[in-house]
């Protein structure tokens, strides 16, 4: 962070993680950033479609320890599901129809970094609950494979819409929601 007239300043500017601004309420959202980059914790980042909530998980990895580290960013609610399925967790060589050569997920090449996954409440119930047990024991199978493999990157997500009120509604999982609850 650095200081620049009456704004500060969070990221570096080639890297589109610049968060800028002068509010009560942006001074509350730079304070939670720097407390988010220099602690390994997952974190949930909630806000309408187009207030900076990538640039704010940009923000976190480059104040932190593993800014060197991979930021691998995937939007989940633009995408089938089952090719958000090959493109976070990879595939092996007959993982599904069509599959051709071993491909590395997001998970994997987020490797030691970190992987920011936008607008999860887009996720269906059978992807949450693949990420529920990605958190919960940081391991993943890609398509096709037999043998597990470690997540070693950290998690950054986002939503579009208050993660409570979908819980209340059914359309997402609780015990998720709580897996990110804690930094918000």
């Amino acid at each position: 962070a650095e200081e620049s007239g009456d704004d500060i300043v969070f990221g570096e500017e080639d890297k589109s993680g610049v968060v800028v601004g002068r509010s009560p309420g942006m001074q509350e959202v730079f304070k939670l950033i720097g407390i988010a980059s220099q602690n390994r914790v997952n974190v949930l980042i909630d806000g309408e479609t187009g207030t900076g909530k990538e640039a704010v998980a940009r923000a976190i990895h480059n104040a932190g320890t593993i800014a060197e580290k991979p930021f691998v960013a995937v939007n989940c609610s633009s995408q089938v599901e089952s090719f958000l399925e090959r493109e976070l967790f990879g595939h092996e060589n007959a993982g599904f129809s069509g599959a051709e050569g071993k491909r590395d997920g997001k998970v994997s090449l987020a490797s030691e970094g970190t992987l920011y996954l936008g607008e999860i409440n887009g996720l269906s119930p059978h992807l949450q609950g693949k990420l529920l047990r990605l958190l919960e024991d940081n391991d993943f199978t890609p398509l096709g494979a037999t043998l597990p493999q470690r997540a070693t990157c950290r998690f950054i997500v986002a939503s579009d819409a208050e993660l409570g009120g979908e819980v209340a509604a059914g359309r997402f999982r609780e015990d998720l929601y709580y897996r990110f609850r804690s930094v918000q």
